[in-house]
């Protein structure tokens, strides 16, 4: 094989949303039973959370919680809330932080529900691509951590493309996260044959790579790739991004 082989592109897609939030948000609410812990309707829950946001300049569309907040330390529930007139939108943990007799203290830690992040990577996809996709199917929401992540599957144009969105930065009650391509191993191997029978006039059998690459400049993977009795190592590095596309080089190994 030769060992000229250098540089190939393949379709990616990056893109960076903010989520612009409240300052840190807690609370507390009395509410008693007649029996075993104190217990906070959600409904409680909810317009004490929209008193908060208020306080924060955040005129809320809605809050919606899931269940009723149960008042033993470490109990959660979540609840989705939107604003009007602003780009709002999170779901964030509501976590008992300690209980006085029938007062229930809590807090919130940011947070984006499976709903509102497939709500969400359209515009993102479509802003960096120019192409409205026709469907968005995502794994999961997302924490508010530094690099957690959910896998969503974008079916655009005949195709379906998958993509990480991971979080980058937290603070307070403010998330951003980015949308990245991710090319499978297959379509890396197959990208790697195509393009050495461009160069080199031959096709290769086989191209096995060690997985997944996502689009982000400097990120590699190892390819091997057979030809009848010849066999040659590749080490694949996104070289750069441009605009929806991901350049990627090629490294013959050894």
């Amino acid at each position: 094989m030769s060992p000229t082989f250098a540089k190939s592109c393949a379709v990616g897609i990056v893109g960076l949303v903010s989520l612009v939030g409240t300052g840190a948000v807690s609370g507390c609410s009395a509410f008693s039973t007649e029996t075993g812990p104190p217990i906070v309707a959600k409904t409680d829950l909810q317009n004490r959370i929209v008193e908060s946001l208020k306080e924060s300049g955040i005129e809320p569309k809605s809050v919606i919680c899931q269940d009723d907040l149960v008042g033993v330390v470490g109990r959660t529930t979540q609840c989705e809330i939107e604003a009007a007139g602003a780009n709002v939108m999170l779901a964030p943990i509501v976590t008992v932080t300690s209980v006085e007799g029938s007062r229930v203290n809590w807090h919130l830690d940011p947070a984006l529900s499976q709903k509102q992040v497939e709500k969400m990577v359209p515009g993102m996809f479509e802003q960096i691509s120019g192409v409205a996709p026709d469907s968005v199917s995502c794994e999961s929401g997302l924490e508010g951590k530094k690099d957690s992540f959910t896998r969503c599957d974008i079916a655009a144009g005949g195709a379906t493309l998958r993509h990480t969105a991971t979080v980058t930065d937290v603070e307070a009650m403010t998330m951003n996260f980015v949308l990245l391509a991710v090319m499978t191993r297959a379509e890396i191997g197959e990208t790697l044959i195509t393009e050495l029978e461009r160069q080199v006039g031959e096709r290769a059998d086989t191209a096995t790579c060690s997985g997944d690459l996502e689009g982000v400049p400097g990120n590699t993977v190892d390819c091997t790739v057979t030809a009848g009795p010849e066999r040659q190592d590749f080490l694949v590095t996104v070289a750069s991004l441009d605009g929806n596309r991901m350049n990627l080089d090629y490294e013959p190994v050894g």
